[in-house]
């Protein structure tokens, strides 16, 4: 995810959570940058940020080691918390695959979560949800 610097009234702080890399959270006058990756140094390829309903942004990036599909929390876009993956384990209808490319939407009261997986003969996939 490609990180927003300036203008954003924030000093350099704690982060939320020793996970994240990032400093921001103090409010003040004196505008900061933020470099990229913005979430605690981590390669989250593919992402997909939508702002839910709770008021906090949700990202979901593609497959890693640690998750498939994991998803981050954010007030503020600059500090994020590892909250879950999308799927507790990889879905099975296609074997020796990956979950990528996540594209997430607020569809007639459910948060609709469209996926690919690595094969070219079914690219697509879709989940829904009422939580995001």
């Amino acid at each position: 995810m490609i990180g927003c610097s300036g203008g954003s009234g924030e000093l350099p702080g704690k982060p939320d959570d020793g996970d994240n890399g990032n400093k921001g959270g103090d409010t003040n006058s004196n505008p900061i940058s933020f470099s990229n990756p913005v979430v605690g140094g981590k390669q989250l390829p593919d992402p997909s940020v939508i702002r839910a309903k709770d008021g906090f942004f949700y990202l979901y990036a593609t497959q890693q080691e640690y998750a498939f599909m994991p998803i981050y929390k954010s007030s503020n876009m600059t500090q994020w918390t590892f909250v879950g993956s999308a799927f507790t384990e990889k879905p099975d209808w296609q074997p020796n695959t990956r979950v990528w490319a996540p594209d997430i939407n607020y569809i007639d009261g459910k948060y609709v979560l469209y996926y690919s997986l690595g094969h070219w003969d079914s690219p697509k996939k879709t989940a829904a949800s009422a939580l995001p």
